[in-house]
């Protein structure tokens, strides 16, 4: 269905869903099911990279612990 106006698009978009709103659930958990390994897998890359992110940023461009110097990206406790 092709829409000229995004804000009627999105306002069907949004009927449609909660018409439908226990297929899409169904349809989802199903698919988590069966992708359980992989979903696990693109959470943990994603968590990583975070990490490195938010140590590269508090460690001013290095990847070091900013109270010990240490240069391994393990946490320092």
């Amino acid at each position: 269905m092709a829409y000229k106006n995004k804000e009627e698009y999105k306002r069907y978009q949004r009927e449609h869903y909660l018409r439908n709103k226990q297929e899409y659930i169904d349809r989802s958990s199903k698919y988590q099911k069966k992708h359980r390994a992989r979903i696990n897998l693109l959470s943990i890359r994603r968590y990583h990279k975070y990490r490195l992110e938010v140590l590269l940023h508090y460690g001013k461009g290095k990847l070091a612990c900013v109270k010990c110097g240490f240069k391994d990206p393990v946490p320092c406790l």
